[in-house]
Order: structure tokens, then C-alpha cells, then sequence
């Protein structure tokens, strides 16, 4: 499992999209938050599930963009003492169909890599799962190559919905 996550942090750091106005590379910093399903399999079940991370990007051409984001979360589980650390990855294909001046919209989907870590009593239990998201969002340009992102997604692991996210971000157009 080690290579798997050197490989996929290799790809964090080589990989890269964008979805900001004519440049190629792009990187940005994110808050997320995420809502788990109540009834299935549960993502996390984490007190005060917020988390931050960061997004690198390519555009392909005007119309498709590819993007890795790296995602962390850490608290305690609802109503435990229980503590519990997050780290996902996603790979992702974004389609831009509109753009509006300072305003682009997109449709994503793509796979979502988590590595779960829960502790208690002194005890670690690790869980690697893999799950398929798929969202919607915006980018709004603020300044020369500095945009602001906010995104919805959903996640499902093929047969079941897992839960859903918010992320806001701040993107800058490297080059």
C-alpha cells in the first residue's frame, strides 16, 4: 500500500489541470466539507467534517481539463473519543461548456483515492477504499490570473450514495 500512495503522491506533485482562462498549468489551495449518507456506507463519520488541500492542474484544450486535488481531514468521530485522520486524492476530467466573461462554469467526475486512519484506546485501523465523484462548479476570475472555485460533488462507490461536498478555493494560473 505504501507504493500505492508514493505513486498517487507522485501524481499529486507531477499532475495538473486548469480551469482558469487560457493558461495551461494551474494550482490552488481548497477548503472542503463533506456530508456523509445516514443510511450506508459512510465516507467518515467526523464530528466537524471540514478539511483543506490543494489542486494542481491542465488544460487539454478550451473545452476539457484534467485536475489532481489532495484533500485532509482530522477530528473526532461523532459522539466518540475516537480519533480519526482523512487523506484523499482525486483525479479528475472537467468538461467547460460556458464561459461568461470572468465567469466559467464546468461538469467533473472522476475517482477518489482515501487512505481513513481511526484511533482508539491506542490502536490504529487503516482503511483504503476507492470511490467515483462526480460535480459541478464555477471558477470566477478576480484578478489577472487569480480565480476563486467553488464546486458541489457527489460520491458513490458504484452501487451506493457515500455522501457529498462543498469546496471553495482560490486557483493561480502558473503559466
Amino acid at each position: 500500500m505504501k507504493t500505492l500512495k508514493n505513486i498517487l503522491l507522485i501524481m499529486l506533485i507531477i499532475s495538473a489541470s486548469t480551469l482558469v482562462y487560457g493558461q495551461k498549468f494551474s494550482a490552488g489551495i481548497i477548503g472542503t466539507s463533506f456530508f456523509t449518507n445516514k443510511g450506508g456506507e459512510k465516507f467518515s463519520e467526523l464530528n466537524n467534517p471540514i478539511g483543506q488541500g490543494i489542486v494542481f492542474g491542465y488544460s487539454i484544450n478550451k473545452d476539457i481539463a484534467i485536475a489532481l486535488t489532495g484533500e485532509y481531514f482530522e477530528g473526532n468521530l461523532s459522539d466518540t473519543s475516537i480519533k480519526e485522520k482523512n487523506n484523499r486524492v482525486h483525479l479528475s476530467i472537467y468538461l467547460l461548456p460556458m464561459k461568461f466573461n470572468k465567469l466559467s462554469t464546468y461538469f467533473s467526475c472522476g475517482v477518489v483515492y482515501s487512505n481513513q486512519v481511526t484511533e482508539a484506546g491506542g490502536k490504529e485501523n487503516t482503511e483504503n477504499f476507492f470511490n467515483g465523484k462526480i460535480g459541478l462548479g464555477m471558477d470566477y476570475l478576480v484578478y489577472n490570473k487569480i480565480s476563486v472555485n467553488l464546486d458541489l460533488g457527489v460520491y458513490n462507490d458504484g452501487l451506493i450514495y457515500n455522501g457529498a461536498s462543498t469546496t471553495i478555493g482560490l486557483r493561480y494560473a502558473a503559466f
